[in-house]
């Protein structure tokens, strides 16, 4: 039988707010959420056969996330410009650096992605798809006008763990 599939889902990522490991809610999206697995590959020809290739051999997986948060908020903003918020009483900032040499893997943390079933995050890890180190990379997009809606962009890559695993699709507490 067919499983058809539509709607959002909530999306958790580690120490967003210095939890020591916990995952917490991105917040809510705009746009949709776009998973992609791309494999890359290389075509092996000899000079006995010409430009035919001969075989393709796989150079590796690429995972990303990709989405906009809906929420702008400087905590928001902070987490994803791996800075912080600075208060001062009743004041508040976050201060834009370039982050050159920033390594996107060092600083990678898990990501889940889980489903709304019947208008919430479901329960059922089955339906989960979990990214073990996912570093995040930015793009706000902040577009004052009549009509257009404020989101802050980003892309999550993920990469191989200690075991070489990038990530999973269902309950990754299975060992």
């Amino acid at each position: 039988m067919a499983n058809y599939e539509l709607g959002p889902c909530q999306i958790l990522y580690t120490d967003v707010d210095g939890s020591s490991g916990g995952l917490v809610d991105l917040g809510k999206t705009f746009g949709g959420v776009k998973v992609t697995i791309e494999e890359s590959s290389q075509q092996l020809k000899t000079d006995q056969a010409g430009e035919t290739p001969e075989d393709d051999m796989i150079t590796g997986t690429v995972v990303k996330v990709s989405a906009a948060l809906a929420d702008i908020s400087l905590e928001n903003m902070a987490f994803m410009l791996k800075g912080s918020v600075e208060t001062s009483t009743t004041k508040k900032k976050v201060v834009i650096v370039p982050n050159a040499g920033t390594s996107l893997m060092t600083n990678a943390k898990k990501l889940v992605i889980k489903p709304y079933v019947a208008g919430v995050p479901t329960t059922d890890a089955n339906k989960w798809i979990t990214l073990f180190k996912a570093g995040i990379r930015a793009q706000l997009d902040l577009t004052y006008d009549a009509s257009t809606q404020r989101v802050i962009k980003f892309e999550a890559t993920g990469y191989p763990d200690s075991n070489t695993e990038i990530g999973c699709f269902g309950d990754d507490t299975i060992v």
